[in-house]
């Protein structure tokens, strides 16, 4: 709970379309609410991350949306192409949400900077090795690479979500994968 109090990120309502292509023109993406200053997770957790991660949110009446850019180089470590398969084990930008904010259950939407989707459902004891990626969903995405970072867009509609009506606090965070140096960041 002092995580929460301390790292919060307001998710602005838009009444303007969102076009998920990974450009960041629309005029959201400007006014968002900003979230960086990312922290090693793996494998140390006292320490900021050696690359910047900023992640903005918004939401209209069917999906909610990330835009994230990553600095990075323009070489990344990706182990296959194929959707749901060993995203642990790639570059990539993921978001974990838990809307009932109880820190038991939830779910995880990961991109790569190639565009390769995973997603799951996770609890209170799924996490690397223990996830399958069996939950399929429908959500949309895109990446787009430059010499110096990359650029993920995500919307997942609200139908794709379990929340109660009228909770406005969420459980949330972001984790970056750097395999090239060797770390998880949130």
């Amino acid at each position: 709970s002092k995580f929460q109090e301390e790292y919060q990120l307001k998710v602005t309502r838009t009444s303007s379309e969102i076009k998920i292509d990974g450009d960041l023109s629309e005029d959201i993406w400007k006014t968002a609410q900003k979230a960086d200053g990312f922290w090693q997770k793996w494998p140390k957790d006292d320490r900021k991350a050696t690359r910047k991660t900023e992640v903005r949110a918004a939401y209209d009446d069917r999906n909610l949306y990330f835009a994230a850019i990553c600095y990075d180089t323009s070489t990344y470590v990706i182990q296959t192409l194929k959707r749901d398969t060993r995203y642990w084990d790639s570059d990539g930008f993921a978001v974990m949400i838990d809307p009932v904010n109880r820190r038991s259950n939830g779910f995880l939407f990961g991109v790569s900077p190639y565009n390769v989707q995973s997603e799951d459902l996770l609890s209170a004891t799924s996490f690397g090795d223990e996830m399958n990626f069996s939950w399929d969903n429908k959500w949309f995405s895109a990446t787009k690479r430059f010499k110096d970072y990359w650029v993920v867009e995500i919307a997942i509609p609200f139908k794709t979500l379990r929340f109660e009506s009228g909770n406005t606090k969420w459980g949330i965070n972001f984790i970056r994968s750097d395999l090239k140096e060797n770390t998880y960041n949130t």
